[in-house]
């Protein structure tokens, strides 16, 4: 039984099955095949597709993880901290001031 929100990725799941099917598709048509270039422009183009979409995933799981560090920072930093379209999480973990000889536990971005 899937939950409504497993439904929304499905088309999403089915690009890159696209461009594999393309791919082996083009591999098995002979050459001289009218369709041959046509196949070969549908697995680029399909391809192009595949990547713009996991970019764009990409982007939206960095923007959740901004979020989620808002969250957990709240009254901490300013309310607006996500609100920055460019603002990028790079990692988060302890760093040592060697100093003071103190683990401070930190977040990096952009």
């Amino acid at each position: 039984d899937l939950q409504f929100t497993q439904f929304l990725i499905l088309p999403i799941q089915r690009i890159p099955r696209y461009v594999l099917l393309l791919n082996d598709i083009v591999k098995y048509t002979p050459r001289k095949h009218a369709d041959y270039n046509k196949l070969g422009f549908a697995l680029e183009k399909m391809k192009t597709v595949a990547a713009y979409l996991n970019e764009k995933k990409r982007l939206v799981e960095n923007l959740q993880q901004v979020s989620k560090v808002q969250n957990r920072l709240s009254g901490k930093i300013p309310e607006n901290f996500a609100a920055n379209p460019t603002r990028r999480y790079i990692c988060e973990g302890y760093v040592l001031n060697p100093h003071k000889n103190k683990r401070f536990y930190g977040f990096l971005f952009n």
